[in-house]
């Protein structure tokens, strides 16, 4: 993450979720990956909250719609492929999650 110039505040607050029992302090993404990380990143903050467990369910799609077509004007298919990237990075965040809450 270095590498692609976030700060290590930004490091350490991306990865707080992570220790040392439960997984990587550091990783790689692979270079075709880094635009989906990014973008991923970018809405992060943009999560339905499950009103009584107050856990994080889904990402907010309009959102993240926005900013893709704000992004990436008029390249209507990388729009389409990272996407489909970060439904793939939020299910594993979400089924993390889940397994993290089952094991308390």
């Amino acid at each position: 993450m270095q590498k692609l110039g976030y700060s290590p505040a930004e490091i350490e607050s991306e990865l707080a979720f992570l220790d040392a029992e439960q997984g990587p302090q550091s990783f790689e993404i692979w270079p075709d990956n880094i635009p989906a990380f990014n973008a991923f990143r970018a809405v992060n903050h943009q999560w339905h909250i499950a009103p009584l467990t107050n856990e994080r369910v889904g990402l907010n799609y309009e959102a993240l719609q926005v900013h893709l077509q704000f992004t990436f004007r008029d390249k209507w298919k990388k729009q389409r492929r990272l996407y489909q990237q970060i439904q793939l990075i939020e299910s594993g965040a979400i089924a993390l999650w889940s397994e993290r809450r089952a094991k308390r």
